[in-house]
């Protein structure tokens, strides 16, 4: 995690070493996951690219694509947002599938946050293309082929 990376070396050196790694502290490997670090991503199943994301601006999908020249997913903002563009003659999708998160946030001092809760269905076909669909979560419910579930 670079923030975490970045407050060490700069606010606290004593603690250099002290604390384990994300992946450490989730105990991904263990648990058959793979870490992929920020420089690693996106990584891509067929032609759709998956990252944390890097921009928040108020058009970020727009700009992921832009920025990519792909098809691009991500979830850096929690909240969705969607933007599409032909090239050549294949749209280019860029996606932020928003989040599982609670929406309250402590360091936000009770400020309510523009997150919005959904997650991202994915079919990849052969030869790489891939039919996407997202299932927004309202109040803890969604849809999903034509069946109302609940949390």
């Amino acid at each position: 995690e670079p923030r975490v990376e970045s407050y060490i070396n700069n606010q606290a050196p004593q603690l250099d070493g002290a604390l384990r790694t994300v992946p450490e502290g989730l105990e991904l490997k263990e648990h058959g996951w793979k870490w992929v670090s920020q420089d690693e991503q996106p990584i891509h199943f067929g032609h759709a690219g998956f990252a944390h994301g890097w921009f928040t601006n108020e058009h970020h999908s727009k700009k992921h694509v832009q920025h990519m020249g792909a098809n691009i997913f991500y979830g850096h903002t929690h909240a969705f947002q969607a933007f599409s563009v032909t090239q050549g003659n294949q749209p280019k999708i860029g996606m932020s599938i928003g989040s599982l998160a609670l929406r309250r946030r402590k360091w936000r001092n009770g400020c309510p946050v523009a997150w919005s809760h959904g997650m991202l269905l994915m079919y990849l076909l052969e030869g790489g293309n891939f039919i996407h669909q997202f299932l927004p979560i309202i109040d803890g419910k969604t849809v999903f082929n034509g069946k109302l579930y609940s949390a």
